[in-house]
């Protein structure tokens, strides 16, 4: 029928969706490891005695 989309084409577009969601959500943590690294290799860190109210 014109304008309708086949069932393989909306489950291959469904599967796109979903690999693309998981290259960013993989992308998104290994920017936060990158992020944590390098906060670690400038000295960074904490204790939770310097978190503390005094």
């Amino acid at each position: 029928q014109n304008g309708a989309a086949s069932l393989i084409e909306v489950l291959n577009a469904d599967e796109s969706l979903l690999r693309a969601s998981d290259a960013k959500a993989q992308a998104q943590t290994e920017s936060a490891r990158a992020a944590i690294a390098a906060f670690r290799a400038l000295g960074g860190g904490w204790s939770p005695q310097h978190l503390a109210l005094r």
